[in-house]
């Protein structure tokens, strides 16, 4: 399925630097590393060409075209006759324009399905922190489809560095303002160039996000107080109550009640007890305890979207009390 991590020739498709919060699978790599890294290591070095498409009785398909990976003849997806791939190497040069060519900032690359869909993480250079000790880093994501399923998308992505819990998708914009997106036409590869220069913009998301983890920080929640936000963060209902969930729903209450009193990072003062733990713990249990390979639900899948309506319930924590 495509919300799997790739394994060609017995090799996971995937590299990570030192560790990350989506998978347990790969090559685990000591430091960041280049571009020319990902691709080798992540065994995403790979093209993808277009064939035309014949019925049974050699009829050829109009309008239409086959993406086929090129190393091992699978067919990734089916497009129409205006798609123009970006390849695996091509798609790199969407940092470049950040961070400069061949500068190791990349923390994760890998391939998910047969190859229908890439992504590459990178660090920036700043980090800011919630609370003395507990540091969120900058990050932006790429992912590039080769089914004609979505176009390029570049995203902003903090990370908690104490835990790396992935905050960033939960706080786009309703319009998707703080995402760069690049369709694939003829003029793809220019248009990622210009979206990189556009995502060297990135200190106003991120100072936004600062300012919203620090206001969590600040809101103090007793054991009451917590399990109405956890149920209605589990429940996508801020009128349902605790006592009224499924046994399959009051277990996940409980086991990300558990991280918020001892997870990862809730050591540190000013995190246990405040809204910031509470919401950090809910990213912990979708990027650690749900996600095993399976980075789709963590990254664009149920778990965001849980994550996101955690940042957006405590961002409104005074009505769920009300």
């Amino acid at each position: 399925m495509a919300h799997e991590i790739n394994i060609t020739n017995g090799k996971a498709s995937i590299a990570l630097a030192q560790q990350s919060a989506w998978h347990r699978l790969g090559q685990v790599l000591p430091e960041s590393f280049t571009a020319e890294t990902a691709l080798r290591e992540a065994n995403m070095d790979w093209t993808v060409s277009l064939q035309q498409m014949f019925l049974a009785n050699g009829t050829q398909v109009p309008n239409k075209r086959a993406v086929i990976r090129d190393d091992t003849s699978d067919i990734l997806g089916v497009v129409g006759n205006k798609y123009t791939p970006l390849q695996n190497r091509s798609a790199f040069g969407f940092f470049d324009a950040v961070f400069g060519e061949d500068k190791a900032r990349y923390e994760s690359a890998g391939v998910l399905g047969d190859g229908q869909r890439v992504w590459m993480l990178a660090r920036l250079p700043e980090s800011f922190d919630v609370l003395p000790g507990d540091a969120v880093g900058q990050y932006l994501l790429l992912t590039n489809s080769h089914d004609g399923s979505a176009p390029v998308t570049g995203i902003f992505t903090p990370i908690r560095v104490v835990c790396a819990n992935t905050l960033g998708q939960a706080l786009r914009s309703a319009d998707d303002s703080e995402t760069i997106r690049v369709y694939h036409t003829v003029n793809a590869e220019a248009r990622l160039k210009l979206a990189g220069e556009l995502l060297g913009k990135a200190g106003v998301f991120f100072n936004e996000a600062k300012a919203k983890f620090s206001y969590l920080s600040t809101i103090q929640v007793g054991s009451r107080d917590l399990t109405k936000y956890l149920t209605a963060v589990v429940s996508n209902h801020e009128s349902v109550k605790y006592d009224d969930l499924s046994t399959r729903s009051k277990n996940v209450v409980d086991e990300i009640r558990n991280l918020h009193d001892g997870g990862l990072g809730s050591e540190i003062r000013g995190v246990r007890g405040t809204l910031w733990g509470a919401y950090n713990a809910v990213t912990e249990y979708v990027d650690h305890r749900r996600t095993q390979d399976n980075i789709e639900y963590m990254a664009v899948g149920s778990g965001a979207r849980l994550k996101s309506r955690a940042l957006a319930l405590a961002s409104s924590f005074q009505t769920i009390l009300n």
